[in-house]
């Protein structure tokens, strides 16, 4: 009986030793003090779980600025006079030339812009014009060359039915073709010798 009260003494009596230490630390500094760093080797073939830690630096030693990939420009509006006071006569003069020069090359712009448009749409009619009268003189060319292949071939048919016209009609003139058996039967003599004398 008392090897186990011993042990259960033991025991309670290192419970309590490490809450004290907890709270001694807790009480002290109010820091946990940094756990040491696990560091894995490639000769280890444990798979046991770990943790690696990586350690990242920004910027430099020398604070260089980083670097800007892409800067987006800034739109500045420039105002040549104060919005606090009101123009002076001269002033006015200058802001009225600007204005007016600003008109002049809006409208000049404008006149460019119908100006080219007409152009292109001249040039397109021309274009379309030149499209037309070519199909139609390809048109033209092909109704005579079938007009002329027509003309050509209805002569050869002619020649050709001439000719046969021709050779069934000489044909049928030659006496090594005639039909004998439709011609009537000739009487054919043939002298007969004899001898003596009729008195």
């Amino acid at each position: 009986m008392n090897g186990k009260v011993d042990m259960n003494v033991v025991g309670k009596g290192i419970e309590t030793v490490s809450n004290l230490s907890k709270l001694a630390v807790n009480l002290s500094n109010g820091k946990q003090q940094p756990q040491e760093k696990k560091v894995y080797k490639d000769g280890d073939n444990t798979n046991q779980p770990h943790n690696q830690t990586v350690e990242v630096k920004v910027g430099s030693e020398q604070n260089q600025k980083p670097v800007i990939v892409h800067e987006k420009k800034e739109t500045h509006v420039h105002k040549p006079y104060p919005d606090s006071r009101n123009l002076t006569e001269e002033e006015c003069k200058v802001e009225t030339l600007r204005i007016q020069a600003a008109h002049e090359e809006a409208m000049a712009e404008i006149e460019y812009r119908r100006w080219l448009e007409d152009e292109n749409r001249k040039e397109r009619r021309e274009r379309e014009e030149q499209l037309r009268k070519e199909r139609e003189r390809k048109a033209e060319e092909n109704k005579k060359s079938n007009k002329k292949l027509a003309i050509f071939a209805g002569a050869f048919c002619a020649g050709l039915l001439g000719l046969t016209a021709y050779g069934i009609y000489t044909d049928s003139r030659r006496p090594s073709t005639r039909r004998l058996a439709f011609l009537p039967a000739q009487n054919v003599t043939t002298p007969i010798s004899t001898e003596g004398s009729v008195e």
